[in-house]
């Protein structure tokens, strides 16, 4: 969930791709939410660049932070190439884009590029990570309604799924505890501990279920179901790759059970 490097010793190669791949599948699976939610028709040059940002945005990140060692070198180039084609269509796509979203666009970007400051702040990688997704899936993918999409926050959707992305990222800053706190930065796990940090996200999550179940979206609530009970190992969650497999694979599950017409 988080964009950092999560690697442990010993990650088999087919776990590493899939922990690069779900954060792509959740991009995707976060709009094919909202249009069940609201009803709004796909803008596909506008889904199509989500992913491709996503992606780019990804592999930059892993590529800075680094895999340490020979068993994470062969990564890297693949990971270079994978940042470098998907910055390269993602740009050609801009032009594609309504200038609202293109506002949007830049924002984002302007918020990654200083990403590295602003997430030493308490509470900033809690709270802007989320609000990040939440707002590029619910704009960017759609005919934007507004400028930088903001009306777009106010659907009742937009809640749930921030809810229970704040609680993922939680869950995945366990990973990082030890490297944030080295590096002088104040995340939840760092401030409150594990224990607490466990606690607040399964909070979050119930906060997720609640709604969805209110507003009949299973999908969503067995999303919020899935981060409860990863709440409740919080040594999983913060086992590098394997935990943040867990987590981004809880928050695809609403898409994956609606393009398997499970929901």
């Amino acid at each position: 969930m988080i964009p950092r490097w999560a690697g442990r010793p010993g990650a088999a190669p087919g776990v590493r791709w899939l922990h690069y791949a779900l954060p792509v599948a959740l991009g995707g699976s976060i709009p094919t939410v909202v249009q069940r939610a609201t009803g709004r028709a796909l803008f596909l040059p506008g889904l199509a660049f989500l992913l491709l940002g996503i992606a780019a945005a990804y592999s930059l990140d892993r590529l800075l932070d680094g895999p340490a060692g020979a068993e994470g070198a062969p990564f890297r180039p693949l990971l270079a190439v994978g940042f470098g084609l998907s910055a390269l269509l993602g740009v050609g796509l801009i032009p594609r884009l309504p200038p609202q979203s293109v506002a949007l666009v830049l924002l984002l970007g302007a918020s990654a590029l200083g990403y590295r400051r602003w997430k030493r702040f308490p509470f900033a990688k809690a709270l802007g990570v989320p609000l990040a997704w939440t707002w590029a899936g619910l704009t960017l993918p759609f005919q934007p309604q507004s400028w930088f999409g903001w009306r777009a926050l106010l659907e009742p959707v937009a809640l749930t799924l921030f809810l229970l992305l704040a609680a993922g990222c939680l869950l995945c800053d366990l990973k990082d505890e030890a490297p944030d706190g080295q590096s002088g930065i104040r995340s939840f796990p760092v401030m409150f501990g594990a224990r607490w940090t466990a606690i607040v996200a399964a909070v979050l999550a119930a906060g997720a279920v609640l709604r969805a179940g209110s507003a009949h979206r299973p999908g969503l609530a067995a999303s919020g179901a899935a981060l409860i009970l990863l709440a409740c190992f919080p040594r999983l969650t913060a086992r590098g790759v394997l935990g943040a497999l867990a987590v981004d694979a809880a928050l695809t599950l609403p898409g994956l059970l609606i393009w398997t017409h499970l929901v």
